[in-house]
């Protein structure tokens, strides 16, 4: 055999280890991004009137919503939120992660950091009471926005 056949064999054999290494790497970096995006999850709780808010007629205007961030190694960020009526009207909303005792929104609106765990407020901004509420909440753990719902009457139907 002549050495051109020999390293031609020999750097073909070469070509299809390093692809086939190339193509194991690829899968094997797949899955590691899978198990990682699989732990990167916003949990949000009921919503709710606070408690804190003394007077009944601002407590009925505003929403509380748990929120807890279940991934340890990364920060989520709540990017918009958007409210809806029976009807599937859009309801005008102001929202933060903070409100004073008489229910008004301080921060408002933004980019919210979800490290651990916190509570996202909403008021509605025509002042009136919050009877039901579709909200849909953009985040930058999910390409598709969560919904919560608060139904003031859900308990007794």
């Amino acid at each position: 055999m002549k050495i051109e056949i020999i390293a031609a064999i020999i750097s073909t054999i070469g070509a299809l280890a390093s692809g086939a290494f190339a193509l194991w790497s690829y899968f094997n970096q797949r899955k590691i991004q899978t198990e990682l995006k699989a732990d990167e999850k916003l949990l949000f709780g009921t919503p709710h009137n606070p408690d804190y808010i003394q007077l009944a007629d601002h407590r009925h205007c505003v929403l509380e919503i748990p929120t807890h961030n279940v991934s340890t190694s990364k920060r989520a960020f709540i990017t918009n939120l958007l409210a809806y009526n029976r009807k599937g009207e859009t309801v005008d909303i102001t929202w933060s992660d903070c409100s004073d005792e008489l229910g008004n929104i301080a921060d408002q609106g933004g980019l919210l950091s979800v490290e651990d765990s916190m509570n996202l407020y909403l008021r509605a901004n025509d002042g009136e009471c919050i009877e039901y509420l579709s909200i849909k909440i953009f985040h930058t753990f999910s390409r598709t926005a969560d919904t919560v719902t608060f139904d003031k009457y859900a308990a007794f139907s």
